[in-house]
């Protein structure tokens, strides 16, 4: 989730030509409440970011639920409420060799 305060709006320009895994986006997730079942996929107000809510503080990947996957596919731009639960799918690349990487352009922006 990306902070409430500083933005309303995201994106994502994804600009490796050939990746060399189209799993390498950006995901979409919803919490899995402690009964198992699943609960929303936003930050809920008036919190900034999921850090700031009591338990979250030390969030484990068993406390989501991938929703969806959009695929790191060249020149795809994302865009998406901040309030929304996300992350890079996975990363690739090794080394020093910056073309070998996961490459992206990521704003953000407020509206009036």
């Amino acid at each position: 989730v990306d902070s409430s305060k500083l933005c309303d709006y995201a994106g994502v320009l994804f600009l490796h030509p050939c990746p060399p895994t189209k799993h390498a986006g950006t995901s979409f997730y919803r919490v899995r409440l402690p009964d198992g079942t699943l609960g929303g996929n936003i930050c809920p107000p008036p919190y900034e970011s999921l850090s700031q809510i009591q338990g979250f503080e030390e969030a484990d990947l068993s406390m989501f639920e991938e929703e969806l996957e959009v695929h790191n596919v060249y020149n795809r731009l994302l865009v998406y409420k901040s309030d929304l639960i996300h992350s890079a799918t996975s990363y690739f690349g090794w080394g020093h060799e910056v073309f070998s990487k996961r490459l992206t352009v990521v704003f953000f922006w407020k509206t009036a």
